[in-house]
């Protein structure tokens, strides 16, 4: 069963969703929340005990950290940017 979008003012900071052709974290606020799907040059998981860490690497070779505790991310980037995938090393 597919639950209800929170709104706004109850998602959580560390929450991912798709808009459009960005991906929000959090509220989205601010220009860090905000990555753009074509502008996602890779991307790994990095599993840690509770929760992944997931590094972006960006067209212009910024590196992006973000942490995953609900497993949103990584089924967002699943879904857009399967193909930009890399394995764990």
């Amino acid at each position: 069963m597919k639950l209800p979008k929170l709104p706004r003012a109850l998602q959580r900071a560390d929450s991912y969703e798709l808009r459009g052709l960005e991906i929000i974290r959090g509220r989205g606020s601010k220009p860090e929340d905000r990555l753009r799907v074509a502008d996602i040059k890779s991307w790994q998981i990095h599993p840690e005990m509770v929760f992944d860490m997931v590094e972006i690497t960006l067209a212009d070779s910024q590196r992006v950290v973000w942490l995953d505790k609900y497993d949103d991310l990584r089924g967002i980037l699943h879904r857009v940017a399967v193909d930009r995938e890399l394995s764990a090393g």
